[in-house]
């Protein structure tokens, strides 16, 4: 009782119109330790989603609040997610996170450790693969390494997305067929950074998804020639 009367008390902190970005900053961030205790992270994440709320703490991932608003939402998404297939399943196919995931990464005024950590949610989401995170946030993910504003640390944790992806129960031919080698070559022939983690595990992720490990074999596949060829010019 104690537990829930802690949580929705700091849910009603973000729930209030007259508490200010700082507070709610602040309540969002204890929200996020709650869950974040090994042993009591279960509870607090089903108390959570039991209190039908969860939409306040996606509130502060919009541009209208700070960036550490922001960042710090993120954040607690991610951790709400994090080994809860309920909870996985229920926030994957929330529209409003997505609309504000794809801000997050596509606009230039993001800064790095908003996108990092938008990018953080998604990666929780990869632990039980959905109908919604292959065909909205693969391919979000996908475009957010081909365009213009990714930063090398974001890159690194799309990597490692895309990784973990590889690994799931997704076949490699589907995931081949929502393109997501295409971004993964960019990465192996450009340097973002000085920072040779990104190429490294990029080329990693594509070799799994062009090896026999998934039960599929891809030699004869055309799409294997082609990005063979483009990976190898």
């Amino acid at each position: 009782k104690q537990m829930k009367q802690g949580l929705h008390a700091l849910l009603n902190v973000l729930e209030h119109k007259e508490a200010n970005d700082q507070r709610k900053t602040m309540a969002c961030d204890s929200i996020f330790r709650l869950m974040w205790d090994g042993s009591l992270k279960p509870h607090y994440q089903n108390l959570l989603l039991e209190s039908g709320r969860v939409n306040l703490i996606i509130d502060m991932t919009t541009p209208e609040h700070s960036d550490l608003a922001r960042s710090r939402a993120f954040n607690t998404l991610g951790t709400f997610l994090f080994n809860n297939q309920r909870n996985v399943q229920w926030l994957t196919d929330n529209k409003s996170l997505y609309d504000s995931i794809e801000l997050a990464l596509l606009s230039s005024k993001t800064t790095v450790s908003v996108r990092e950590r938008a990018v953080y949610v998604v990666n929780n989401m990869a632990c039980y693969p959905s109908h919604s995170l292959l065909e909205l946030y693969l391919p979000l993910m996908a475009n957010t390494l081909l365009s213009e504003v990714v930063d090398a640390q974001t890159a690194a944790v799309i990597v490692g997305f895309f990784h973990k992806v590889s690994d799931s129960s997704i076949s490699h031919s589907r995931l081949l067929e929502l393109n997501i080698a295409a971004p993964l070559v960019r990465l192996v022939n450009i340097q973002l950074s000085r920072e040779e983690m990104v190429p490294a595990m990029a080329t990693l992720t594509l070799a799994k998804l062009f090896s026999t490990t998934n039960s599929e074999t891809f030699n004869t596949s055309p799409l294997y020639s082609k990005y063979l060829m483009d990976y190898t010019i």
